[in-house]
């Protein structure tokens, strides 16, 4: 063992001697980016100024603009701004009912009309501004509630809002809960509709072109290997290219058997991993972004080793705030939550059946959900760990909760997904397939879910909306064990799954076009998960005891 460890140092080193020197070729050509920069001074100009807004120094950003004659906001988006912020919802509803699409051209227009497109807002697409304004109604609704003005409220409800917008039944019973609240504060505790003007504004900033508004953490992200829709190339342009390119920046050697899950923190400084003799790794992660080029470096190491108190943990979930972290194993009814912070676990839920399948925490952090394969699910309270509802009568193989967190989608008896209402306490059929599935997983968008067929060796991409499959994904060993694929890119464009040949195939979403084979494990890949912060940022866990990191390239510079 030690030797094999050893040689994996020494590769690592080989590997990042070769990385250095290709770096140190790539750097005498600072010179030949500066057309680029004059050709894109507004762009960048008003990427600073984003930046410079969100940390707070708002006279260094105006006076940039006053020097630079750039703005951040367009004189429409300003307006729209000034109308959220005083209240003003029927203002900022007419700005944007005459909204204009970011995508149609506008070179054949007259100059009364180019006059009057500078006074609409540019939306991403007449959809985003369909979306915009229920944001907006939806505020006004909730505004008309705090005021206690009922009337008006369901004015509003009745009369703005079902007449024009298609709501899901889940849209409708969650505005319509609104109408028994008795006061400001129960509102505020039910509601998920924006409830500061500033959270609304951020939301509709989205929504609008980047020529009306740089979104907020744009240059960060751009930092950070993401793509902006205003033409800067980047990690989420995946997708796009017909090859991937790989690079192996980390071997993880802490644990001594398999290992068969790890999960990364949703603020990304974190990453969990488990073993088959019970140990379970925080590791802190820390990323180093290169100022002249998207280039990640990656360097981690153990904060806390942790065991199980009975068998090992085969599946973790972190915290939507990333300060805790659940462990669950097949082996035991155990649920341990772990303090990040530290170290120590701070809390047991018993599962009320042998085995725990799968375990993961809802988007609000107030409750978690627990799957059993002897036939129970439990929604737990994580303020006292009481039961908050129990299902009974089928078996729970394997579970992935939606992002909007009311509705979970259930693999049952192995060939069966069934879409469970975690607010109705109700389910239905979503699917059913003639081979055997070992596990799904579900994008962070919630458009998309994978279905992974064991027997057939083959994953499924399921569009959840339109219920239509995309091409299937194949070419990775599943016989004998459970490989859990997942989606990477900061538009979930690409799916990748580890194997039992030992290698990471990386597919086209849309295409089913493999893009990519890694390797570099020696055993079985149980599970590969995307970073959540660096969406071209992978990590995978093997039979082998390590734990690879690997970072995605495009064919093109960015």
């Amino acid at each position: 063992m030690a030797e094999r460890r050893a040689s994996l140092r020494v590769e690592d080193a080989k590997r990042k001697r070769e990385d250095d020197t290709n770096g140190a070729s790539g750097a005498s050509g600072d010179h030949g980016d500066e057309p680029v920069l004059r050709q894109n001074k507004r762009k960048w100009t008003r990427l600073l100024l984003r930046e410079l807004y969100d940390l707070g120094y708002s006279d260094s950003a105006a006076a940039l603009e006053h020097e630079a004659r750039v703005q951040l906001r367009t004189d429409a988006m300003k307006q729209l701004q000034t109308c959220l912020e005083t209240q003003d919802w029927d203002g900022a509803l007419r700005l944007l009912s005459t909204a204009a699409d970011a995508n149609e051209g506008s070179s054949a227009q007259s100059t009364s009309a180019q006059h009057e497109a500078a006074r609409q807002i540019h939306m991403r697409s007449m959809q985003a501004a369909k979306e915009a304004s229920l944001l907006v109604l939806k505020r006004k609704f909730l505004d008309f509630l705090m005021k206690k003005q009922l009337r008006a409220a369901l004015s509003t409800f009745q009369n703005e809002i079902l007449p024009f917008y298609h709501l899901e039944e889940s849209e409708v019973n969650d505005l319509a809960v609104l109408l028994l609240c008795r006061d400001e504060h129960a509102l505020e505790k039910v509601a998920t509709i924006p409830w500061r003007e500033s959270e609304l504004l951020t939301r509709i900033e989205l929504l609008a072109s980047p020529d009306e508004i740089i979104p907020q953490g744009a240059l960060r992200r751009l930092v950070h290997g993401e793509e902006e829709d205003d033409g800067v190339r980047s990690a989420s342009a995946f997708a796009h290219d017909a090859q991937l390119k790989a690079e192996c920046t980390a071997i993880l050697l802490q644990h001594s058997s398999d290992v068969l899950d790890l999960k990364f923190s949703p603020n990304g400084e974190f990453m969990a991993s488990s073993s088959r003799d019970g140990a379970i790794v925080i590791w802190k992660l820390e990323f180093q972004a290169s100022s002249t080029q998207v280039s990640i470096k990656q360097k981690s190491k153990a904060l806390h080793v942790l065991k199980c108190s009975e068998g090992a943990a085969d599946c973790l979930a972190w915290s939507p705030d990333s300060q805790f972290v659940l462990s669950s194993g097949s082996d035991s009814s155990i649920i341990q939550q772990w303090n990040l912070a530290t170290g120590k676990c701070e809390r047991e839920f018993h599962h009320p059946s042998n085995g725990v399948a799968h375990v993961e925490w809802l988007p609000n952090g107030n409750q978690l959900l627990s799957g059993s394969a002897d036939k129970s699910l439990v929604l737990w309270n994580t303020a006292d760990g009481s039961i908050a509802y129990q299902w009974g009568g089928r078996r729970i193989l394997d579970f992935a909760i939606h992002p909007g967190g009311k509705k979970v989608f259930i693999l049952i008896s192995g060939v069966e997904i069934r879409e469970y209402d975690l607010v109705a306490k109700s389910d239905e059929l979503f699917f059913k397939g003639e081979h055997l599935i070992s596990c799904i997983a579900i994008s962070s968008t919630g458009n998309h879910l994978l279905i992974n067929f064991i027997q057939t060796e083959e994953i499924a991409c399921l569009e959840i909306n339109s219920e239509t499959i995309l091409p299937k994904y194949i070419g990775a060993k599943e016989k004998r064990f459970i490989t859990r694929p997942c989606f990477v890119g900061q538009q979930n464009g690409i799916v990748t799954c580890g194997s039992e040949d030992a290698k990471i195939y990386l597919w086209q979403r849309d295409t089913g076009h493999l893009v990519a084979t890694l390797r570099g494990h020696s055993s079985v890949i149980n599970t590969v998960q995307c970073h959540p912060v660096h969406p071209n940022v992978i990590a995978s866990a093997s039979d082998d005891e390590t734990i690879r990191v690997w970072k995605l390239t495009s064919g093109h510079q960015y």
